[in-house]
């Protein structure tokens, strides 16, 4: 945020020194060119509000995928406890102890970049506010001119770009699985085929 801190002081002391009621009236030149600095400030704020949403969308989703896989963990240790496997309840709960640890940091990177897109739309609206002042003063200076003038077209600055989809950013490849994910999966599918033979010999009923 350094930046946007630098940026944003140097607009307001800008501010401060041209829209000092006792300096009088400003000039056309002045107001334009004040228009443009918080015009491209604001810019600035939206290009680092983008990126910061971007951060918080995937920090959600490796949250999401973190808590999944925990949960997935702390199931397979109790079916490996109950099948008498303690050497893969071992690595269960192993593994399970990791994810809690990477989901506590997931969540911290997360509220860090929920915190930063909350003070990135504070500066945005504040920007426009100044914004629509400013060129309402620059309309007055220009004598009211009417909104679909030149002149008042020209304080007008160009739309901001739309923010990028934070689901478009391309995920890795997907790693190889492990020997002991493939124990785990034979354990489950054991599991299944033990349920549905049950089921089998108890009628058939549904779930």
């Amino acid at each position: 945020m350094g930046l946007y801190e630098k940026a944003r002081n140097l607009v307001e002391a800008r501010l401060r020194a041209l829209l000092d009621p006792a300096a009088g009236p400003l000039p056309e030149a002045r107001l334009k060119a004040l228009i443009l600095d918080v015009d491209r400030h604001r810019r600035d704020l939206l290009g680092s509000l983008a990126q910061h949403e971007n951060e918080r969308a995937y920090f959600a989703r490796q949250a999401a995928e973190k808590q999944a896989a925990l949960a997935l963990w702390k199931a397979r240790r109790e079916l490996a406890r109950e099948r008498g496997r303690e050497d893969l309840a071992r690595e269960a709960e192993e593994r399970a102890r990791a994810s809690e640890t990477e989901l506590a940091s997931i969540e911290r990177a997360r509220d860090l970049a929920a915190a930063a897109v909350a003070n990135l739309r504070v500066g945005v609206e504040r920007a426009e506010r100044m914004l629509r002042f400013l060129r309402q003063r620059r309309r007055a200076a220009a004598g009211a001119a009417p909104p679909d003038s030149p002149a008042a077209a020209s304080a007008e600055a160009a739309p901001a770009a739309s923010l990028p989809d934070p689901d478009s950013a391309a995920l890795p490849p997907g790693t190889p699985v492990d020997p002991m994910e493939l124990e785990f999966q034979r354990l489950e599918l054991d599991e299944l085929a033990r349920e549905l033979d049950r089921r089998g010999r108890s009628g058939g009923a549904s779930p």
